[in-house]
């Protein structure tokens, strides 16, 4: 009999865009990395309190105040692990690194 065992690590992603998210769950998700999906900030805020996620995932491209969100969620939670992907440009990659870093 194969045992089952509890998700150990929980991944919120934050985006809009299906194929992100497909391609999130498609890599990381299995019987011990669970990844919630949530179409908006205000969605992810609204899980925490229930649940609170090891790694936070913006997609940039679907969330345009990602970096207002970013400081938001630090100043409630700092040690939580935040994580961006498509970042319009280089410029906006670094100011995202430096929210994620204060």
């Amino acid at each position: 009999m194969q045992r089952i065992r509890a998700a150990t690590a929980c991944i919120a992603l934050v985006t809009d865009d299906d194929s992100i998210a497909d391609l999130l769950l498609a890599t990381v998700a299995d019987e011990m990395t669970s990844v919630t999906v949530h179409l908006a900030f205000d969605d992810l805020l609204a899980s925490v309190g229930s649940a609170v996620p090891d790694v936070v995932v913006f997609d940039d491209l679907a969330e345009p105040d990602a970096a207002s969100q970013i400081r938001q969620l630090r100043r409630r939670m700092p040690s939580l692990h935040i994580v961006y992907v498509r970042a319009r440009d280089e410029a906006r990659a670094i100011a995202l690194l430096l929210c994620c870093c204060s």
